[in-house]
Order: structure tokens, then sequence, then C-alpha cells
């Protein structure tokens, strides 16, 4: 059998498998299951980027709920971000990352950033739930906004810099490195 065919019937089953479970079951599994990519909260290092490209997009949380499978972002496919609590969902803005520096797109989920405009110095952190098919960010317009400068806003993008900082709602810190 070929190698494509076998994903597809995998992910086949697995989203049948998602499909056929009731929304408090997932939220239960989810709960109970930890990552195996998670790290003491005391071990702070991190990878910073200078000179990204920033543009934004506009996630309609509030309208969506802040519901990731009403706007349909990348990691509303994991059900373990998909189903997190409301709180964490909407304790940052959202973004789009598609930096290099992590192989595996899933593996980004969940990720934040700290992301600075390198024109005026002001930061913003955002949680990363999505990608996009440019090296760059896609900031959502609020946390766009709270950075932009004019020339941002004359060009419709920022130039910045970020780094893969601590969420501070887990009790264990997922970083870079450990991905």
């Amino acid at each position: 059998m070929p190698l494509e065919q076998e994903i597809g019937d995998v992910e086949g089953i697995h989203k049948s498998l998602i499909e056929s479970l009731m929304d408090e079951e997932i939220i239960q599994g989810v709960m109970d299951v930890p990552t195996d990519d998670e790290q003491h909260p005391d071990d702070s290092s991190s990878m910073a980027t200078e000179d990204a490209t920033a543009y934004w997009t506009d996630y309609n949380v509030i309208e969506n709920e802040w519901s990731l499978k009403k706007v349909g972002v990348y990691c509303s496919q994991f059900p373990e971000y998909a189903y997190k609590p409301l709180e964490w969902r909407s304790k940052y803005c959202w973004t789009a990352f598609c930096g290099p520096e992590i192989p595996k797109p899933q593996s980004r989920c969940g990720l934040c950033l700290k992301v600075t405009n390198t024109a005026n110095g002001k930061s913003v952190m955002v949680r990363v739930l999505d990608t996009c098919t440019r090296p760059c960010l896609d900031l959502d317009y609020p946390a766009f906004s709270e950075i932009m400068d004019n020339k941002g806003r004359q060009d419709w993008h920022l130039t910045v810099n970020y780094e893969f900082v601590d969420c501070g709602d887990d009790p264990t810190v997922r970083l870079h490195h450990e991905i």
C-alpha cells in the first residue's frame, strides 16, 4: 500500500474517532493526557528571531466565541487545543506562525510569542494557533494594532522581532528547544 494511502487511512480513522466522541469525553481526555514535549517552568531558554515580517489577519474571535473550530485555524484539528477552556483560548490574541524554526506544524500549537515592533519598541504577547503560507507572522488585528506604527499602518505589515516565551497558563512550559 502506498504511504500516501496509508496516511490517508490513518487520518480518516482519527477523524471518525474524534467525530464519534462527545465534546465532554474529548475535554476529559485532553485534561487527563500530558504531552510529551512539556518541560519544567524553571527552564526559561527560548529562541529569538529578528527582523521578521508581521502581517495582520482578522480571526473575528469575539463573533466566533473564541472557538478555534468556528474560525477554522490549523490547531483546531487537534482536540488537545480545540477544546481548551475559554480562559485559555482568550488569554492572548492569536497568530499564525510560519517561522522556519519548528519542523512540525502541530508542535507550534499553543506556544506563545513575544512580538516586538522594531520601529517603536512596542510588544505584545500572542498564542500560535494557526499556520500561514509565507515565512512570517499573521497577527490577529487587535495584536497588530497594539504594536502598529504609522509606517506599519501605511504598509499593512511590520518588521518585528519575536521570541518564544512561557505562556504562564500551564503547570509546565513548552519552549522551542523542546520541540
